[in-house]
């Protein structure tokens, strides 16, 4: 009885991840991402991203008040802002501004 009451409450904690994350997967829609490219690939290995040149940028686009997600994708080629749904396209063009500004970097 005691196994079974163990197996019950770690199935049950290794579950929860996932139906909370399938929760929040569903609110993002399409107008709330957009794509930039970006040059992060790693010299050392150009099949990657770089991470040392990527973490500093990511960081600061997740403390800007509109956004809500900052990813770069595995290639360092593109990067994905997930941005808050009050962020209106003004506060957007100047997140991406103050990017390109502040970090030098051309985005497309």
């Amino acid at each position: 009885m005691k196994t079974h009451l163990t197996l019950a409450l770690a199935g049950g904690l290794l579950y929860a991840p996932f139906t909370s994350g399938a929760e929040n997967a569903t609110a993002v829609t399409a107008d709330r991402i957009s794509v930039f490219k970006a040059p992060l690939v790693c010299p050392a290995a150009p099949q990657i991203g770089c991470g040392g040149a990527s973490k500093p940028i990511l960081l600061d686009l997740e403390r800007q008040p509109g956004v809500a997600e900052a990813w770069l994708n595995r290639a360092g080629t593109r990067i994905a802002v997930v941005w808050k749904p009050e962020a209106n396209a003004e506060a957007r063009r100047k997140v991406v501004g103050d990017l390109k500004e502040d970090r030098a970097i051309e985005l497309d």
